[in-house]
């Protein structure tokens, strides 16, 4: 018997995918009008004055996000500092925010600003503090030409639903032979 409360995160786990994904549901498109505005999904605070399934959304981040893995063509659609493209982890997670308003606004930056012709390019204004980074940047391939995709390694699928995600979350237990 599935436990109700395991499921509903699960539910609520593929919805945020949903939104994650860039599902062109009508749904999806409501939520990031109402929500999101010129925000990014990773960064965005719980607020108690918030709704209780947006904030149950923004929870859900917790589980995924280590299952989180982009393939970076042209770098457009991720964030730089905000999506976790880097190992998992979110640029700004590494520096204060002075360390970032140096390099001019956070939230319009894109991965492309790093790729050049197909290929990783360090830009003449790279902070000094992000030289450790820069070395794990190069350890990733760029895809060239072609739209950045966004998957979750947690399901050789590459996306989360209901299922999925209740299979991910739920305790497993060895199986026993009855008698």
């Amino acid at each position: 018997m599935r436990r109700i409360t395991t499921w509903n995160e699960a539910s609520i786990g593929a919805r945020f995918w949903e939104v994650v994904a860039n599902h062109h549901s009508l749904w999806v498109q409501w939520m990031r009008k109402k929500y999101f505005k010129s925000k990014n999904i990773w960064s965005i605070s719980i607020k108690s004055s918030q709704s209780w399934i947006w904030n149950r959304l923004l929870k859900a981040r917790r589980w995924i996000k280590p299952d989180v893995s982009y393939v970076i063509f042209e770098g457009k659609s991720i964030s730089l500092w905000f999506d976790p493209w880097l190992q998992g982890k979110c640029l700004h997670e590494h520096f204060n925010e002075s360390v970032l308003l140096n390099w001019g606004p956070p939230d319009q930056d894109t991965v492309s600003a790093l790729i050049r012709d197909g290929k990783w390019f360090k830009p003449p204004r790279w902070p000094i503090e992000f030289e450790g980074i820069w070395e794990e940047i190069l350890m990733l391939d760029v895809g060239g030409l072609g739209e950045d995709v966004i998957i979750w390694t947690g399901h050789k699928t590459g996306s989360i639903s209901s299922s999925l995600a209740w299979n991910h979350l739920r305790p497993s237990c060895p199986k026993s032979r009855l008698v």
